[in-house]
């Protein structure tokens, strides 16, 4: 137990000296910190939109308009995907709560049911309730971009001794 515990530590110091030397040579080429930290915000916000396809597509596009760093804000997107996916039925909860439809499938059996009855309209419901989501997603991102912006501003501040944005 110990050995997979020291290979897991290992694994994931590994993993932050890698993100500190590409945070590095970023600050080395001139990129600010309030620029990087606005990136990694951007796309951690993105990340978690409560849509099943393109969330990246939506990085890409974001990083693009605001002329941010794409790989961070990529790399922000990707490590939000667990807090994405653990985020989809509270989103999908709130858009029922906050529009009064009961769209959701309460269990795995009634949606299989609603699937071979009428799978257009299952469909339809599942791409309404999709919508409803992101209109929740919508009111919270501005709440989750300050939380993500303040808290990689802070790590920046504390890990490289930069200046405060």
């Amino acid at each position: 137990m110990r050995i997979c515990s020291n290979h897991f530590s290992r694994i994931i110091q590994t993993i932050f000296q890698r993100l500190r030397r590409l945070l590095l040579r970023q600050l080395a080429q001139g990129a600010a910190p309030c620029q990087l930290a606005l990136a990694i915000a951007v796309g951690a916000t993105l990340g978690m939109l409560p849509i099943v396809w393109g969330t990246w597509i939506f990085c890409a596009l974001f990083a693009c308009l605001l002329r941010l760093n794409q790989p961070l804000v990529q790399l922000a997107h990707i490590v939000v995907i667990p807090l994405h996916i653990l985020t989809f039925v509270p989103y999908f909860q709130a858009a029922e709560a906050l529009y009064a439809h009961n769209l959701l499938p309460r269990d795995s059996a009634q949606a299989l049911a609603e699937i071979t009855a009428a799978p257009g309209v299952f469909m339809t419901d599942l791409w309404l309730l999709n919508l409803q989501a992101t209109t929740v997603w919508l009111i919270t991102a501005p709440l989750f971009l300050l939380i993500f912006f303040g808290l990689t501003r802070l790590c920046l501040k504390t890990f490289f001794d930069q200046q405060s944005c």
